[in-house]
């Protein structure tokens, strides 16, 4: 095989420096990323070598292709729940209402959505004082739920119910549904 320096064409590099200058503000990618998204994007296109076959395509279609699916990737790992740069701050921001019960779990669920998804503190308190005004006003299962939500996943909520967490799924649009027609939007 060849080496890899003549492998990697001006064509590969300059699809690759232009990926890479696209991706820089998506994901939470920034310039200081510029470098180390390049060399990623490399890597994989080095890594799918062996599949380039020039009696099925084009080189030019081929680099385009793997860089496209790479950066797709990459921004996809970069926006997993768990490693989501958006959702990041300490644990000392994370604010508990003076005396609504409500605060985010340490612990959130790691096979499903957490209960209440609000993008900000000042939106999480406002929902919080919504809700806690809304709950003697909603229908006892759906009170109940709310409340279970308001401190711990849906997987929790329905171990401690002992029903299915496909069931809790079905009552949780319910209790949007709910919401939405008192004219609060609970994002969740």
């Amino acid at each position: 095989m060849s080496h890899p320096a003549t492998i990697i064409d001006a064509y590969a590099q300059s699809k690759i420096r232009r990926k890479a200058k696209q991706l820089i503000g998506r994901c939470g990618f920034t310039r200081q990323d510029s470098d180390d998204l390049e060399q990623e994007l490399t890597l994989r296109l080095l890594q799918s070598l062996p599949s380039f076959n020039p009696a099925h395509g084009h080189w030019n279609v081929y680099v385009t292709t793997v860089i496209e699916r790479a950066a797709d990737k990459i921004c996809r790992a970069k926006r997993a729940e768990k490693r989501n740069h958006c959702r990041v701050r300490s644990l000392d921001a994370l604010l508990d209402t003076a005396g609504d019960d409500f605060a985010e779990s340490s612990c959130p669920d790691p096979s499903g959505p957490s209960a209440l998804q609000v993008t900000d503190d000042i939106e999480r308190l406002d929902l919080a004082n919504d809700i806690t005004h809304l709950l003697p006003r909603m229908p006892q299962d759906l009170r109940d739920l709310c409340e279970r939500l308001m401190r711990q996943s849906i997987s929790q909520a329905a171990r401690d119910m002992g029903v299915p967490r496909t069931s809790l799924y079905r009552t949780l649009s319910r209790l949007r549904r709910w919401l939405r027609s008192v004219g609060c939007d609970p994002r969740v």
